[in-house]
């Protein structure tokens, strides 16, 4: 970014002089909101076995992506799509959204299931770079169509399968979550 000196700006100097709120007592925030604010980065779990992901610590109110789980979302799809799963339609992916409780069900419903289109809008068209080598050439398109038909599932869940208790700020951040997950048929 540049000024109008022309200067290069580090846009992070610029947020930091945004996010600082000097004027404000940091009391003035809830106990979710300060606790997000002192963990911005988010975090990202994987399971040991690798076929699936949970991406937590999303905004209150908010389905954006932060960097880190835009990174993990293109790890998972470059994983699944060198998995033998893929290649022998063995297996479904679901992308599954989550809400805390800090608002009503109904908006927590329709939050998650933005949650969960904001991270399946990551997935497929990292997949589909991924595909390229994996199907016949050219199939890319076909492929990704079917699968997405057929063995691709987006939902919300809203606040109704929390990981952990609504009463602390830590669990209510844990609680707004994507999980994405590889169920492998038999």
């Amino acid at each position: 970014m540049q000024s109008r000196d022309g200067l290069e700006l580090d846009l992070f100097d610029e947020l930091d002089d945004l996010d600082g709120l000097d004027g404000l007592d940091a009391d003035a925030f809830s106990p979710e909101v300060r606790w997000e604010r002192q963990n911005p980065a988010g975090r990202v779990e994987v399971t040991n076995d690798g076929l699936s992901v949970v991406l937590w610590n999303f905004g209150v109110n908010s389905s954006a992506l932060k960097p880190e789980h835009v990174s993990a979302i293109r790890g998972f799809a470059l994983d699944f799509a060198r998995s033998r799963f893929l290649r022998q339609q063995l297996a479904t992916v679901s992308i599954t959204g989550h809400a805390s409780s800090s608002a009503g069900r109904a908006f927590n419903l329709r939050l998650s299931r933005a949650r969960a289109s904001a991270a399946a809008g990551v997935f497929l068209p990292a997949l589909r770079r991924n595909l390229r080598g994996r199907v016949r050439r050219g199939a890319e398109g076909n492929f990704l169509a079917r699968f997405q038909a057929n063995r691709l599932s987006v939902n919300g869940v809203g606040e109704s399968r929390p990981t952990a208790s609504n009463a602390t700020p830590e669990g209510m951040a844990r609680n707004r979550r994507v999980e994405l997950a590889v169920d492998v048929a038999v």
